[in-house]
């Protein structure tokens, strides 16, 4: 699914019209119907909602969907309070029309089902006797901060977050791609028209959006889809459709074996959560490289896993001496992970030295390479450049991301999308920016953006369990653009799930494990 910047959209909103056929109004119509619906189904307790509208289009959308409460659903109980942030005479095209079928409608349904009122002044009435507010104030053009009594208006709206649902119309009001970081409606979900936006995707803006859901309306699917737009987005229905299918008939073999070159006496856990990962993920059989003297904290953490015991001049880590082994199981796998724990001294490079070499061959597994293997190879200037980028993922946080191109973090994360494009470039891979809104870039530019925040996340070893869930993925048969976003979003949702049980401050990794085979469930949000 494609992201749109406002030019776009507004491209599409032109085409859609000029060579489509389909009007103006009755695009608005669609969408404004569109999000009701979704009011509807994703609130079903909430009646009475305050839409807060601007002079705009998307106050046209605010006003079809107050209408469309009042009249389609008035039956069940719901209504509409439209607090207008400026005056009728102010609205010009389609939003003149929808203000007229807002009036028409008013003269149809019971008193009290619909009422309209104007200006900041009765905004603060109207939220006090609101069960949700639908923020339709501006949409995606917006080119400025917002000031004076719109800025208002929004911060008596964030006033009620948390003790009313907030769902912003395409974005919530204050966003643009030409305003960053300005005062904005902080919403509980935010319902696209047509796509999503460019401007729910970079910090701090997408802690505005919530949770994002799509209404493609009438918008033709060639315009939606257009190639040129290199910017991607998944909902969970369509990434749920990407993962591996579980025949009835299946056995161990059918769902991929995967190699762990993982862990050291140090930082044995994060081989355990990798693996662990793996297995969450159907992986059906996994395996973790190790040396002798370490081999039994993986037989009694993990007895799932296989392991493969490796000879090493230092029993705490593997090294060079390890290769020759590890280079024997390669044929027998179907991906392979390098990194997560491994170590960075003078032997550990020339093991990834070795293995990333072999790798490079037509018929080497997919790999995923993550923590120490990226820092081997920043470390040692290791060549490496991915023979397919389809079985290929490398995964840095920004520290390990700015190793790699020479540079600071600061300078990595002021372009986020572009630093991912880069590495893919470089390393003919594809590259998982990690951090607050994830990027991830294949070597074609094509690039797939979440709006994913949360401190949930933030602590030791995820990283490592992200590794073992793309892994895993890339074991049973998928590429390394769908593993990568698939396992992004599974770990969100894990994420997610543990703070539905918990106070995110207590989370560990563990718990994180645990919520894995619950978050594949449609109804998990």
């Amino acid at each position: 699914m494609k992201v749109f910047t406002s030019i776009h959209a507004q491209e599409v909103d032109r085409r859609t019209q000029n060579e489509y056929g389909i009007a103006g109004f009755d695009l608005m119509l669609s969408a404004g119907r569109a999000i009701a619906r979704r009011l509807v189904s994703e609130y079903p307790s909430v009646r009475r909602w305050c839409v807060v509208c601007g002079n705009g289009n998307n106050g046209g959308d605010g006003l079809i969907v107050a209408s469309v409460l009042a009249s389609e659903y008035a039956d069940r109980g719901y209504s509409a309070d439209v607090v207008f942030l400026c005056s009728s005479p102010d609205l010009k095209g389609e939003a003149a029309q929808a203000w007229d079928f807002l009036c028409d409608v008013m003269c149809k349904v019971p008193s009290g089902t619909v009422s309209v009122r104007m200006g900041v002044d009765d905004l603060s009435d109207r939220l006090g006797t609101a069960q949700g507010i639908v923020d339709a104030i501006f949409g995606v053009g917006l080119s400025r901060p917002l000031a004076d009594y719109w800025a208002d208006a929004v911060n008596l709206i964030n006033q009620c977050k948390g003790r009313l649902p907030i769902v912003a119309v395409d974005v919530p009001s204050g966003l643009g791609d030409a305003v960053r970081g300005s005062t904005a409606v902080h919403a509980d979900l935010t319902v696209c028209v047509g796509a999503p936006k460019r401007c729910l995707f970079a910090m701090p803006d997408a802690l505005c959006a919530g949770r994002i859901v799509i209404e493609k309306i009438q918008f033709p699917d060639a315009l939606l889809s257009d190639e040129e737009v290199t910017e991607n987005w998944e909902d969970w229905t369509e990434l749920k459709s990407w993962l591996p299918p579980r025949p009835l008939n299946a056995n161990k073999g059918s769902f991929g074996r995967l190699m762990c070159v993982c862990g050291s006496a140090p930082y044995a856990g994060a081989a355990i959560f990798s693996a662990t990962a793996a297995h969450r993920v159907g992986t059906g059989l996994v395996y973790i490289a190790t040396t002798r003297e370490q081999n039994a904290i993986y037989k009694n953490a993990l007895p799932e896993s296989c392991t493969i015991i490796a000879p090493s001049a230092d029993p705490d880590f593997l090294d060079g001496q390890s290769a020759e082994i590890l280079q024997r199981m390669l044929p027998k796998m179907n991906a392979v992970v390098i990194g997560p724990g491994l170590g960075c001294s003078d032997g550990t490079q020339k093991l990834v030295s070795v293995l990333l070499r072999d790798l490079q061959t037509d018929k080497a597994p997919a790999v995923v390479i993550d923590a120490d293997g990226l820092n081997c190879i920043a470390a040692s200037v290791i060549p490496f450049q991915a023979q397919n980028a389809e079985h290929c993922v490398i995964t840095p946080h920004p520290g390990e991301a700015a190793r790699l191109l020479g540079k600071t973090i600061d300078e990595i994360q002021i372009d986020r999308c572009a630093t991912a494009r880069a590495l893919a470039k470089q390393f003919s891979a594809v590259v998982l920016l990690k951090g607050a809104c994830t990027v991830i870039a294949r070597p074609d530019a094509q690039l797939w953006m979440d709006n994913y925040a949360s401190p949930v996340l933030s602590r030791g070893g995820t990283g490592d369990v992200l590794s073992g869930l793309i892994g895993g993925l890339m074991a049973q048969g998928l590429t390394s653009w769908k593993a990568a976003v698939l396992g992004c979003r599974l770990l969100a949702r894990a994420g997610d799930e543990c703070c539905r049980r918990m106070d995110e401050r207590g989370v560990m990794i563990r718990d994180l494990l645990a919520a894995l085979p619950t978050v594949f469930d449609e109804k998990s949000k």
